[in-house]
């Protein structure tokens, strides 16, 4: 997902120097290069970063019972 997420700002950031910000090129060369490392050397630094973000740690796979109990219940009648 992160690599089509960076290949999909590459065209737009291409468009929108074209059209808008000349400048915004430079974003899609950073991008390129940095997909091109990545299918060369077989590790994304992208990626690496974003699964190290709190977010994306994942402690333990969730039971049933966890699944439910993490589920809110109402305070009051709707």
């Amino acid at each position: 997902m992160v690599r089509f997420t960076a290949g999909l700002i590459v065209p737009v950031s291409l468009l929108v120097a074209e059209f808008l910000w000349p400048e915004s090129r430079f974003i899609a060369f950073a991008l390129s290069a940095g997909l091109v490392v990545a299918a060369l050397t077989g590790s994304c630094l992208m990626g690496r970063i974003l699964s190290r973000m709190p977010r994306n740690k994942v402690t333990a796979s969730p039971t049933a019972r966890s699944a439910i109990a993490s589920i809110p219940v109402a305070t009051r009648e709707l």
